[in-house]
């Protein structure tokens, strides 16, 4: 059914478990994992790469999460997004409270949120 997935991660566990659930729930689809930079703190771009490869591959771009992943779905032509939420305030767009809600709402293909069950102390 889905052919290609975009699967964005932060490298938190939440995000981790959202490309595994792409790989086992989709096996025979094409995956793209894409990590999106702030353009205002950028990081050691050789730390991640390393860490995209330890996850299978992967490419990274610079600039507004949100904005990137909507680019990212309309130039590689995905069909789905598998996507971690996370809760982070403010990143999508002014008036959501979090990329994953900005992207519910807005993205032209289905999205799928993977959200990590909370750790009993």
């Amino acid at each position: 059914m889905f052919k290609r997935i975009l699967v964005p991660t932060d490298f938190s566990q939440a995000s981790r478990m959202a490309l595994e659930i792409a790989r086992q729930s989709f096996p025979g689809a094409e995956i793209k994992l894409l990590h999106v930079i702030d353009e205002d703190t950028p990081p050691c771009e050789s730390c991640v790469r390393e860490q995209l490869e330890a996850l299978g591959g992967g490419e990274f771009v610079y600039g507004n999460p949100a904005e990137q992943m909507m680019e990212m779905v309309k130039q590689w032509g995905a069909d789905l997004i598998v996507m971690a939420s996370s809760g982070q305030s403010g990143l999508g767009g002014p008036y959501y409270t979090s990329v994953a809600e900005w992207m519910v709402r807005e993205s032209p293909v289905p999205v799928m949120t993977v959200k990590t069950p909370p750790v009993l102390a």
